[in-house]
């Protein structure tokens, strides 16, 4: 997955207030 769509992952789980999705996403920053 390229970086950019992480990013969007990350701002849409925090927009939902998805705390398993942010974390999903982090992970696959790292």
């Amino acid at each position: 997955m390229k970086k950019e769509e992480i990013f969007k992952n990350l701002f849409d789980a925090v927009v939902e207030l998805d705390v398993q999705k942010a974390k999903d996403a982090a992970t696959q920053l790292i």
